[in-house]
Formats: C-alpha cells, sequence, structure tokens
C-alpha cells in the first residue's frame, strides 16, 4: 500500500509541475461560452474478472455509443460531462444473463494534454495525447445492496487530432470500476472501453475574437509608436555622426591653430592668441558632443514631470540599441537664484535623470553626472530652456 501511496504521489507532482510548467505560455484570456465541444462515439467493451482472474476476460463482449459535452479551460486541461450507453449489443455466447452489468453511465471528467503540458502552447498544434480520470454514476444490472444505481471511477488515456476549422476525431481507451451506492465497498468488476468518436469545437465567441484583436492592436500600435520614436533618434544619432566627422575635422584644424598659435605665443611672448583658440576649440567641442534635445524642469525643481520621461525613455532606447556608446548627463538653470544655490540644484537635476536612465536598464558604468549651475544660458537668463538636463557624447 506505501508503494501505491508513493507512486500516485510521484506522478500527481509530474503532473503538476508539468502544469506549472505550461502556465507560463501566452494562452489567450477566453470568456465562459469560447471553447465549448461536442462529440459522439462508438464504444466497445469486455470485463475483466473472473473467470481467468483479475486480468483474464468475461466471456461478454458489447458495444454502444456515448455523448460528450466539453469545456476547454486552457492548452493543458479540459473538463467534460460524459454520457454513454455502452450495452446496447452484447454477446454472451452461453447466453448466461447478468454477466454484462454496464447498461449506462453518466460522469464528469477531467482531462489533462501531456504533450501540451511539456511543449507549452502552440495554436497551430493539431494532435494531442491526454490522460482522464472521472467519477459518476451507472446503471447496473441486479445489483444487489441498493437498486440499479452505483458509483463509478474511470481513467484511460487518449489521442485526439484537429482537422478542418471545427473537427476533431479522438480514440480512447478508458477503464473503470463501480461500487454500490449505499456501500462503496462492495466493489464489482473492472471493465474497459475503446471509445473512437469525432467532435465539433465550436471555438471562441465573436466578442472574444474581437476583444483579443483589439489587444492585439492596441498592443502593435504602442510596439510601432516606440520604434518610430527609436528610428528618429537613430536618424538624429546618424546625423550627429555625419557632424562628428565634420567637427573633427574642424578640431584637427583647431589643434593645428594650437599649436601655431603655441609657437607664436613662445615668439611673441604673449598668451592672448592661444586663449582665443582654446575658447573656440572648447565651444566647438561642446557643439559636438550634445545630444540634439534636453529634459526641461520647473522652477526651482528636480522633479521629472511626466511628459519629460518620454525623452529619458528614447535616449535609454538609443543606448541600449548602441552598447558602445557613454554620455555625459548634465543639469544646468537659469539665474533666478545664488551660484551655490543654483549648482546644488543643477547637481540634483542631473543625478534624477541618471537614476531613471539606470531603472529603464542602462548601465550605470556608461553614464557620468554633473551640475553646471547657471553658467550656461540661451537667450533671457530666466528662460525655462534653462532649467534643463542635457546629454553629451563621452568622446575617448
Amino acid at each position: 500500500m506505501n508503494k501505491k501511496k508513493s507512486l500516485i504521489a510521484v506522478v500527481a507532482f509530474v503532473l503538476f509541475s508539468l502544469n506549472v510548467m505550461a502556465q507560463d505560455n501566452a494562452y489567450p484570456r477566453y470568456g465562459f461560452w469560447s471553447n465549448w465541444k461536442l462529440g459522439a462515439e462508438a464504444i466497445y467493451n469486455q470485463q475483466f474478472g473472473t473467470p481467468g482472474g483479475f486480468l483474464g476476460w468475461r466471456h461478454s463482449t458489447d458495444a454502444g455509443f456515448g455523448i460528450v459535452v466539453e469545456k476547454e479551460l486552457n492548452h493543458v486541461w479540459d473538463l467534460r460531462l460524459h454520457g454513454a450507453i455502452p450495452g446496447i449489443f452484447t454477446n454472451v455466447p452461453d447466453g448466461t444473463p447478468g454477466w454484462y452489468d454496464r447498461y449506462g453511465k453518466l460522469t464528469a471528467d477531467v482531462k489533462f494534454s501531456i504533450n501540451d503540458a511539456i511543449m507549452g502552447y502552440n495554436p497551430e498544434r493539431r494532435f494531442s495525447i491526454y490522460a482522464l480520470a472521472g467519477a459518476g454514476v451507472s446503471d447496473r444490472y441486479a445489483i444487489e445492496k441498493w437498486g440499479n444505481v452505483a458509483a463509478l471511477l474511470q481513467g484511460g488515456l487518449g489521442l485526439s487530432y484537429d482537422f478542418g476549422k471545427h473537427g476533431s476525431v479522438y480514440a480512447e481507451y478508458v477503464v473503470d470500476n463501480i461500487g454500490d451506492v449505499a456501500d462503496p465497498r462492495y466493489i464489482h468488476d473492472f471493465h474497459g472501453s475503446a471509445v473512437v468518436g469525432l467532435m465539433f469545437r465550436f471555438g471562441p465567441t465573436q466578442k472574444d475574437l474581437d476583444r483579443i484583436a483589439n489587444e492585439n492592436r492596441l498592443n502593435q500600435d504602442d510596439f510601432d509608436a516606440l520604434n518610430d520614436k527609436v528610428n528618429k533618434l537613430n536618424g538624429d544619432l546618424s546625423e550627429a555622426q555625419q557632424e562628428e566627422m565634420r567637427l573633427n575635422n574642424r578640431v584637427n584644424e583647431l589643434e593645428q591653430q594650437l599649436a601655431d598659435a603655441a609657437e607664436a605665443a613662445a615668439q611673441n611672448n604673449t598668451n592672448d592668441e592661444m586663449d582665443a583658440v582654446i575658447n573656440g576649440i572648447s565651444d566647438d567641442n561642446v557643439a559636438f558632443r550634445a545630444l540634439p534635445f534636453s529634459v526641461l524642469f520647473e522652477v526651482d525643481s528636480y522633479g521629472i514631470a511626466p511628459n519629460q520621461m518620454e525623452k529619458i525613455e528614447a535616449v535609454a532606447q538609443v543606448l541600449k540599441d548602441n552598447p558602445e556608446l557613454r554620455i555625459s548627463v548634465v543639469g544646468y538653470c537659469d539665474y533666478t537664484a545664488s551660484e551655490e544655490y543654483n549648482q546644488q540644484l543643477s547637481e540634483r537635476r542631473a543625478q534624477a535623470v541618471k537614476e531613471q536612465l539606470v531603472k529603464l536598464g542602462v548601465e550605470e558604468s556608461r553614464l557620468t553626472d554633473y551640475g553646471k549651475g547657471k553658467t550656461t544660458a540661451f537667450g533671457d537668463i530666466k528662460s525655462g530652456v534653462n532649467r534643463r538636463v542635457s546629454f553629451y557624447r563621452i568622446i575617448d
């Protein structure tokens, strides 16, 4: 008995593990009225038992038919209501009455698709190897203890194949056993049934199809919009790379001018010309490294407004698409407060944007952040464009 319980526990654990694994797949969310099935089947039966012992055949064979109604819960589990009259045509060679004792049965069953549990959800898959188990009642000939109704347990294996849009054909082998309702310990012979059936699959309702299509369309629209943003940023990056080539040439020219100015300064003992060239190089270098947009802030705030997150998400996507790219995140302020206060505020703005980029999956090692206070102004020194965080490529 202990070995039997251990075997049942192992089988249950394996089936549960397979089902948990299957739930990770993207099976659509259907409503109650979707994915019902209606089937009809032919049944061939024999009884185990004496004479011949537990695995011996009784000398009666029988045939009948059944009807099944199923509800697909997901790609692994189905529930079904099964009614059958398995003993319409009986064959008792010696004419002994009462040997065949299954004249009708009604069960509620569960079906577990073994291959779908292992292989995951695939809407194009047409076949299923499944196990089934259920319980119900049976109409039995001459039950000794409680009229003609008996409790019934059954289990088996099956194979189904889908054809066309709505059709399925299936074959099963099911073993059942019955006991008196008043005393289930009073067990009768085991009964084996070979079943061949045809199933009509009603499929999803139009309401579910429309809802799922709309969900997919929304997801596709979001994906297309993100792709458009990424494509635009890649275009901006391509233009920036072209500008980089132009400015590299300019830097080379300025370096040459710097060398010439250094030589002239040494000869003329003056630094004015050198200072002018250095300032020009510095201005060109800033223009060369800047990305084409900035994150803007409210007055005296380093909180990121929702309408500015789109820019940060776009920068994060560009960094993910270009793993060699590194950037500096630089904060600025307008001129409405002291230099010390604005310096601290600009650093907090830069740090806030950097933290958002890291949360979006950018490696922190690819980012630097610092503040420049109110050292650089565009237009009106109180303009909102000066309350910003800008992005600069790091050029090695």
